[in-house]
């Protein structure tokens, strides 16, 4: 008999798409995709499923390199000293002493420029996320005698301000 003759184990979705075979007696016709060569390049944390059905062999999965997926500019004096980062493909470890950056501006009231009669100078510290850390705002006047001088300062740490002030005169009081 033709099913003696044909004892098998094979399923359609074992035989290639388009082909046939005899199995237990019985013409079956192939489902199983042929897939070729798949290939596929992979990111660092990505993961690629490999498709169900034929493969050739040839086919291949890559890691693209480090160096392409740490692009930046950052050197190591961008980077806090001890901590680390990866540029480029190379891990590089900071030497940054501190993310600090101090802002100083002053500004004479008559606007002249030259004219030092009130000053006010901004001292403003903040971290490396832009926030402020520190702010001392002094400040000088005249006063409405020529030699009075009037003298504040405003300090603001965090969320706490305070206010200190002077005044001298050529007296010295």
């Amino acid at each position: 008999s033709l099913a003696s003759q044909t004892e098998a184990t094979a399923t359609a979705d074992k035989i290639l798409t388009g082909q046939t075979a005899w199995v237990n007696g019985s013409k079956i016709t192939g489902t199983m995709a042929d897939n070729g060569a798949v290939t596929s390049s992979l990111n660092a944390g990505e993961s690629y499923t490999i498709p169900a059905g034929y493969h050739n062999g040839s086919g291949k999965v890559t890691a693209n390199s480090l160096a392409s997926q740490t692009e930046a500019t950052a050197t190591t004096s961008d980077i806090t000293k001890g901590k680390t980062a990866w540029v480029n493909g190379s891990l590089i470890t900071g030497d940054k002493e501190n993310n600090l950056v101090i802002n100083v501006k002053s500004k004479t009231m008559d606007g002249s420029g030259t004219n030092y009669k009130d000053l006010q100078l901004l001292v403003t510290i903040t971290d490396s996320q832009g926030n402020q850390i520190l702010k001392i705002s002094p400040s000088m006047k005249k006063g409405l005698w020529s030699d009075d001088l009037y003298s504040s300062v405003k300090i603001n740490y965090n969320t706490e301000t305070k206010e200190y002030t002077h005044t001298t005169n050529s007296n010295g009081w």
